[in-house]
């Protein structure tokens, strides 16, 4: 997957996207073909896809919004604050 996900982001940087769906949808041929090549197998699970393709779609989403001035609407966690966790 590490293999995929690096592929990934070569196709990712040579495309040219309005959007990051845009980016997914065009990129998604190629990587299925390389996740072919790679595993030897013609019958590739989308999901192995799209788990190689969740640090190229975050880098993708946090581009899109630096350059339309969005903001993150949820503030990051405070790790230093303790937490309990009850189940």
């Amino acid at each position: 997957m590490y293999l995929l996900a690096n592929k990934a982001l070569r196709w990712a940087r040579q495309t040219t996207f309005r959007s990051p769906i845009e980016l997914l949808e065009t990129i998604w041929p190629a990587v299925f073909a390389d996740a072919c090549v790679l595993t030897g197998k013609a019958n590739i699970n989308a999901n192995f896809i799209y788990n190689a393709l969740v640090s190229v779609d975050n880098a993708a989403w946090v581009l899109y919004a630096a350059e339309h001035g969005m903001e993150w609407a949820i503030e990051p966690l405070d790790l230093t604050k303790r937490c309990r966790l009850y189940y």
